[in-house]
């Protein structure tokens, strides 16, 4: 039988450390998927052509990772608690910055610190759900954390329309700062690192030898072998997904198969119910069935191939249900992330726990921009006259299920972990 949640006698509970952590990961995938649907008002408005659009997109993601890196100290010397209130004030001020931006150079600046200010969204809680859980529940709440996290991206779309339809794109990022700022108050006030008596700063408090404990934990996890591996593999799952998700699969959807733009949304939509679906089942199955997290991730990381060799393997003629079906496969094998950041997670000491699932979380956000670039160059490369036609994206697909399969085939030399460790 699995330990209880730990409890805190200042009136903090585990339970409460949960949704007010999962609140701010909701906010983070808002953010990153705010700018799709506003972009008819962003090119009216501040007449930008789809290259600037593009360069606000990416923003965010090389922010994000690139702030990763000074995270991954944070998490484990200042705590989770500092590093996010720290981080989402400056989100809070980057929101507010793009709200009254007038031009593209302002909305990039804006972008930025919403990526550095998101930045802790997702470690900082894993962060917390490490201290505040039982191990054996971590991929469980990990993955049940993504599927909330999600909504945000639901969020992002046809409710967003709405919003900015009642109060305009402006006022709605005026509105989700005040909400950041209300999440801010609720995690100083409710929140702590860990249970009283279960401390999580570092006993050493001199600076010289704390950066040499640093230093030292750093070098120690790129020695590991399957730091990289991990990595890799978070890096391709997210980066071929979020590629698809937040571009290439409209234009397939409509110039490929000819559906509507409602219908092509409601595809999408089936995708992200299939990521919020698989979330918890991944972490689930991981820990209660599987007892492992090596056969889980292997098993999404095959099923991503094959949902991505069934969708280019359709007849451009098929039963609009068999297209939806293959996106749902995708949005459900796709969502063993929690998985990965559990696995290095259970090979590293408690105080480089933050540190190690940072790492991984700084390929996480800097592949989709490469995957983005890279599917479009290989399009236009391969298929000049018709970089959006069927037979360039039936190739691209084949080729991002052949690197999925191979980092598949990579992910069988990683030391597995277990949930019962």
């Amino acid at each position: 039988m699995s330990p209880a949640p730990r409890s805190n006698t200042d009136g903090s509970g585990p339970w409460t450390v949960f949704t007010i952590a999962a609140s701010f990961f909701i906010l983070s995938q808002y953010y990153r998927a705010a700018v799709a649907v506003i972009t008819p008002q962003l090119t009216a408005e501040l007449g930008l052509d789809s290259h600037g659009l593009a360069m606000i997109s990416a923003a965010f993601f090389y922010a994000f990772a690139l702030a990763q890196i000074p995270l991954a100290l944070c998490l484990d010397r200042v705590g989770p608690r500092r590093s996010m209130l720290a981080l989402n004030l400056v989100g809070i001020i980057g929101a507010l910055a793009f709200a009254a931006a007038q031009s593209l150079n302002t909305l990039i600046l804006a972008r930025v610190l919403l990526g550095i200010g998101m930045a802790g969204n997702l470690m900082g809680p894993f962060k917390l759900l490490a201290a505040w859980f039982s191990a054996r529940r971590f991929a469980m709440l990990g993955g049940l954390v993504f599927s909330l996290g999600m909504t945000g991206s639901l969020l992002a779309a046809s409710p967003l329309v709405i919003l900015t339809q009642t109060v305009g794109w402006r006022g709605a990022f005026i509105l989700f700062a005040g909400i950041n700022l209300i999440l801010a108050a609720l995690l100083w006030l409710k929140v702590s690192d860990a249970p009283q008596g279960q401390p999580m700063k570092p006993r050493d408090n001199d600076m010289d030898s704390g950066f040499t404990a640093i230093s030292a934990s750093i070098i120690s996890l790129l020695r590991k072998k399957d730091y990289w591996i991990i990595s890799l593999a978070a890096g391709c799952r997210y980066g071929i997904f979020a590629a698809i998700q937040t571009l290439y699969c409209g234009p397939y959807l409509m110039n490929v198969r000819g559906f509507s733009p409602l219908a092509t949304g409601n595809t999408i939509l089936v995708m992200m119910i299939g990521v919020i679906v698989g979330g918890p089942f991944f972490g689930w199955l991981s820990d209660e069935i599987l007892h492992s997290r090596k056969k889980a991730i292997v098993g999404g990381l095959a099923g991503m191939t094959l949902s991505l060799l069934f969708i280019a393997g359709l007849p451009l003629k098929a039963n609009p249900l068999a297209v939806a079906l293959g996106f749902l496969c995708m949005g459900i094998f796709s969502s063993f992330t929690a998985i990965l950041y559990t696995h290095i997670k259970e090979q590293v000491a408690m105080d480089q726990a933050g540190s190690a699932m940072a790492g991984i979380n700084f390929f996480t956000m800097l592949a989709p921009g490469i995957c983005l670039q890279g599917m479009g160059w290989l399009m236009a490369w391969r298929h000049p006259a018709s970089p959006l036609g069927a037979a360039a994206f039936r190739e691209t697909y084949l080729v991002c299920g052949a690197v999925l399969a191979g980092v598949a085939l990579l992910y069988l030399f990683s030391r597995d972990t277990r949930a019962d460790q």
